[in-house]
């Protein structure tokens, strides 16, 4: 079994802000929302480009000069979500029961609120963050990867309201 690391200061309050943005609104504004059971996710094109309308297209983390390979979307994950293989980057949303299996590869960050299961081959590269149990049996491969969550992050950002206020501080 691969060392886990427990951090009991991430919780559903804490998760809830994630920067400027809350995650209901994050899930709100996500790209794709699926859920079921779910094949076989990848890049898809259109006349030879990333067709981002695509709710199978989750980018394409290989290879990088691909017409998908800027392609970070935010894909918000129904209770009871299992992806059966595939390829995808970007940020994976699990809302309920999230479960990865065969051969899928997932690059970037993935974020379940409920339980999550990875089983067969499949493979995570940048982040996971769970708040409830991760089951990991047969062969997965989760590793971490600093460059992998920064871009998928930086490439999955959405417009926020900035701050403001009617008013100025005069010295």
């Amino acid at each position: 079994a691969p060392p886990l690391l427990t951090d009991t200061a991430v919780t559903a309050g804490r998760l809830g802000l994630l920067g400027a943005v809350t995650l209901p609104r994050l899930l709100a504004q996500a790209d794709h929302q699926v859920g079921g059971a779910l094949p076989w996710p990848g890049p898809a094109l259109t006349g030879g480009s990333c067709d981002r309308g695509s709710p199978g297209n989750w980018g394409d983390p290989l290879p990088a000069g691909g017409p998908c390979a800027g392609w970070f979307p935010v894909i918000n994950a129904g209770a009871g979500t299992l992806v059966g293989g595939g390829v995808g980057q970007g940020v994976l949303l699990g809302v309920g029961a999230l479960e990865l299996a065969g051969d899928v590869s997932f690059t970037g960050v993935v974020i379940a609120l409920g339980p999550l299961h990875l089983r067969d081959r499949a493979r995570v590269t940048g982040a996971v963050i769970a708040l409830d149990s991760v089951t990991l049996s047969d062969s997965v491969t989760v590793e971490w990867s600093d460059c992998a969550a920064t871009m998928a992050l930086s490439g999955a950002a959405r417009p926020a309201d900035r701050p403001s206020r009617p008013w100025v501080v005069l010295p």
